[in-house]
């Protein structure tokens, strides 16, 4: 008797897992979008074999959802910033809840995901960051510190960034 494949591929773990539960998402939303578009989806034929296919991420996402771990709020955060290919901006007004529930999301994804094997381990330090990460924090960093100098504060209440780049190091 043959046995049949359910969900993604823990015990045969093939693939190149997501650098971050966010990277997954894009991922898959593109996927998505694609088969959406008439595209067919063959397992193994993109840049990098992934360890699963879009219909694993979906079943996970379903799963969540019926557990009442992920609300409708999450799902429609989710679709939204998924189809325009980038995580809500916490520091944009307008932006900032759907931050805070993109985080939550993402947050209650990562366990599942993990366990899996479909993202890698979250670094728990600074010097673990990819370094696209790093960068990003940095640019931020620098943005932050450009406004605090452009605000009312006096020059010694102001942002010092060497104190974040040398923690980033």
């Amino acid at each position: 008797m043959s046995e049949r494949h359910h969900g993604p591929y823990e015990d045969d773990h093939i693939g190149e897992a997501f650098e971050t539960v966010e990277a997954l998402w894009f991922w898959f939303m593109a996927a998505n979008e694609a088969m959406r578009s008439g595209a067919r989806y063959s397992a193994g034929r993109g840049d990098k074999v992934r360890p699963c296919e879009p219909v694993d991420v979906i079943r996970i996402v379903e799963r969540l959802y019926r557990s009442r771990m992920l609300k409708i709020d999450h799902l429609r955060v989710m679709r939204h910033y998924g189809l325009r290919k980038s995580a809500p901006d916490p520091y944009v007004a307008r932006e900032a809840r759907a931050a805070k529930i993109w985080d939550e999301a993402m947050d209650k994804l990562y366990p599942v995901l993990l366990r899996k094997k479909l993202v890698e381990p979250r670094p728990s330090t600074l010097a673990e960051w990819p370094q696209a990460l790093k960068e990003q924090a940095l640019a931020r960093a620098e943005e932050i510190g450009r406004w605090a100098k452009s605000g009312t504060q006096s020059n010694q209440d102001n942002f010092s960034l060497k104190s974040i780049e040398g923690g980033l190091a």
